[in-house]
């Protein structure tokens, strides 16, 4: 009874705030002739040569750019992680990419809990690793291009 009031409760405050909020439109977001969209991550595979997980990361092509679309969960923390497994046996490495971009953050796509607490993400369980970025360092800054919430993009 008392989760069915806090519930009942919840979709009212997230109906009005809803309702209330103008949603700006993206300008300008560019055209691809060719998308590709290959899953890195994912809660099931097609073959036992990948590493599954709960939590997601995409690759994805187009025309243009190459996208690393979130980094998983990396539950058990693994060096190398399932993304880094499933990357390698895929022949695709961080020189592949120019752009990442993380959906939200949740642990199953900044890659753990840990990552999550500190608003940052990480390929690789390894705190020293290259592919453990902190939004906040330079060399992430000078190395690929960041995308911020709320910020109109050209892809």
């Amino acid at each position: 009874m008392l989760f069915m009031i806090r519930f009942r409760s919840g979709k009212i405050k997230a109906e009005k705030y809803w309702n209330t909020r103008q949603v700006s439109k993206i300008n300008k977001m560019g055209i691809t002739e060719k998308v590709e969209i290959l899953p890195l991550i994912d809660w099931s595979v097609s073959n036992n040569a990948r590493q599954k997980e709960p939590g997601v990361s995409y690759l994805i092509k187009t025309d243009t750019d190459t996208i690393l679309f979130d980094t998983g969960f990396n539950r058990y923390q693994e060096a190398p992680s399932p993304l880094e497994q499933n990357m390698k046996n895929l022949g695709i490495g961080i020189d592949d990419f120019k752009t990442i971009v993380i959906s939200h953050n949740h642990m199953d796509h900044v890659g753990g809990l840990k990552w999550q607490k500190i608003k940052s993400f990480s390929l690789s369980s390894h705190d020293s690793c290259d592919l453990s970025i902190s939004l906040f360092k330079n060399e992430f800054r000078n190395r690929f291009k960041p995308i911020i919430a709320g910020e109109s993009i050209v892809v």
